[in-house]
């Protein structure tokens, strides 16, 4: 028994000292997002309903924004269609194509962490003008830098 609860433990330290010091967990959790993965250089919470989906990542790199942006485009799978750029003040949004939704990528330009990249993949299942996107990302690094300690 006591080798049981002295696993717990273990596991529950393990698990709070993973997730990185800068980002406020507490917050996330009560926000009703689910920590998708949480490991030394990749930090990444997501929340979804019928119609759209956002996953938020912090990714430990030391990439330009731009060269981030830029090699996003590379690592999805050939079913996903790449669609265009755009670009406005404040990010580098990537939009695609998948069967039953659009992806917009988002990459701040004034990454708030040192030494961590900030991404949000959301998914939605129209496709958004190009004022909506704007629209959306305003909101979207609102909530990304509400949840930065």
């Amino acid at each position: 028994m006591k080798k049981i609860i002295l696993g717990l433990f273990l596991i529950l330290g393990v698990v709070s000292f993973a997730a990185p010091d800068f980002v406020n967990l507490k917050k996330i959790e009560d926000a009703g997002y689910t920590i998708n993965k949480d490991g030394n250089n990749h930090f990444s919470f997501s929340m979804s309903d019928q119609e759209s989906a956002l996953t938020i990542a912090f990714l430990k790199t030391d990439l330009d924004p731009k060269v981030l942006n830029d090699n996003v485009r590379y690592k999805f799978p050939n079913r996903i269609k790449f669609l265009t750029e755009l670009e406005n003040s404040k990010a580098y949004v990537t939009e695609y194509k998948t069967d039953k939704s659009y992806i917009y990528i988002i990459i701040p330009k004034n990454q708030k962490v040192k030494d961590y990249s900030t991404r949000a993949e959301y998914y939605y299942v129209d496709r958004l003008s190009k004022d909506a996107v704007d629209r959306s990302v305003d909101i979207i690094l609102k909530e990304i830098d509400s949840y930065i300690k």
